[in-house]
Formats: structure tokens, sequence, C-alpha cells
């Protein structure tokens, strides 16, 4: 499953409501989480499959890390 998607027209979604319900219930977490990714991926920043993976990943690894997964 992927957390961050990027569409053709420039759009990146955050998938947050298709994890579970001890995750997802979870929303200073996903307010954290969706605020570092803009740190990561400024407006700016050309998107290409490489940093949607890296931003997947990102967000996998510190959903485990803060919920101890």
């Amino acid at each position: 499953m992927r957390l961050i998607q990027y569409f053709s027209d420039g759009t990146i979604t955050f998938n947050w409501d298709h994890l579970p319900d001890k995750v997802r219930t979870n929303l200073e977490l996903r307010d954290k989480l969706f605020n570092e990714l803009q740190q990561k991926i400024p407006v700016d920043k050309v998107i290409d499959s490489r940093v949607i993976f890296e931003a997947n990943q990102y967000v996998i690894n510190r959903i485990r890390n803060e919920l101890k997964i």
C-alpha cells in the first residue's frame, strides 16, 4: 500500500484513512507526519518516483518508531 501517491496532475495525496484504526485515529501523529512531509518535499522540488518511494519509506518508518510497531 502507498501512503503517499503522486498523480500526473501534480497532486500528492496522503492516504492516512487506509491505515489500521490504532494508527488512523492518532490525529496528532498524522498532523506531525504531514508537516514533516511538507518540509521534506518543498513546493518547488521535482517529484519523481524516487521521491515518492522515499516519502513512503519515511512515513512508514516514522509510524513504526512513534508507535513501536
